[in-house]
């Protein structure tokens, strides 16, 4: 999650190497919010795993 945060000048497209990257890295990491969101609701409705 704190890529997705460093990685904000995706949002200002000017074609630079730094800008290749950051959307390298949030393409990367996005799949994190998702999962986040799943593993919390899992947490508060009590489901343990096996």
């Amino acid at each position: 999650m704190v890529t997705l945060h460093t990685t904000l000048s995706v949002y200002t497209p000017k074609p630079t190497g730094a800008w290749v990257w950051a959307v390298v890295l949030q393409s990367i990491a996005i799949f994190a919010v998702p999962i986040f969101f799943m593993i919390s609701g899992m947490n508060l409705l009590g489901v343990s795993s096996a």
